[in-house]
């Protein structure tokens, strides 16, 4: 930053690609720095008073896309997507985004644009993967439920456990 700073430039969007790369014979610190590592970014933001307006987190081999080719023990990279989601929530203001490689198949000029595309435009909180040649966009789709039968869910004298129960529903019930 201080670097950056001396020129007088002043950084709006991190593309975050520390999560790029191999899954397998990794130690422990290593795959912590995944996660601390775009935490310990903003931090450096925030401290020398640069106003972010986005953020876009790279990775590979994290989804799975219609088969296994994804590599295996990548669970520590999707820690940052929890944390991307939290973010968004925290700071409104802030767009968040994160973009899943497959790194074999970043080896021609149109698949660099479309990832420059979306890095530059995507929507907040979206979660995108380049596979098998195309895009795929994490969407979540309304269910309806239809009619319960009986009177409902909980039972007159039933027993139940209520996990998390130290917000304003489990102090309710």
């Amino acid at each position: 930053y201080d670097s950056l700073l001396s020129l007088g430039i002043r950084p709006g969007r991190i593309v975050h690609c520390s999560a790029i790369g191999s899954n397998s014979n990794q130690s422990r610190d290593l795959k912590q720095f995944y996660f601390y590592s775009i935490l310990e970014t903003l931090r450096l933001s925030e401290g020398h008073g640069i106003d972010l307006r986005e953020v876009r987190v790279l990775s590979s081999g994290l989804h799975g896309v219609l088969d296994s080719r994804s590599e295996q023990d990548s669970s520590y990279k999707s820690l940052v997507l929890g944390f991307l989601k939290v973010l968004g929530q925290e700071y409104p203001t802030l767009t968040t985004g994160h973009i899943n490689i497959d790194v074999s198949e970043c080896n021609d000029s149109d698949a660099i644009s479309r990832l420059y595309t979306d890095v530059v435009s995507m929507a907040t909180g979206s979660v995108v993967t380049y596979e098998h040649s195309k895009r795929w966009l994490q969407v979540y789709e309304r269910l309806s439920i239809g009619e319960s039968e009986g009177s409902g869910v909980l039972k007159e004298g039933g027993v139940y456990l209520i996990t998390g129960g130290l917000g304003e529903l489990g102090y309710r019930v």
